[in-house]
């Protein structure tokens, strides 16, 4: 097998073939994931907040 291609599973079920250059055209090619635009869910102390519930027994 050469190195820059390795064996993958394919929708088919038959073996398929992904190269370096494959690998290459989608890390360059996909949507990039910018979330500096969307307000923090939690910051600070309530990263570390949690709640103690008693579970009835």
């Amino acid at each position: 097998m050469n190195l820059t291609q390795r064996p993958t599973a394919s929708c088919s079920g038959k073996p398929a073939t992904e190269t370096g250059e494959d690998f290459e055209n989608w890390r360059d090619n996909r949507a990039p994931r910018d979330h500096s635009a969307q307000a923090p869910v939690a910051s600070g102390m309530d990263l570390l907040e949690f709640e103690v519930v008693e579970l009835a027994g």
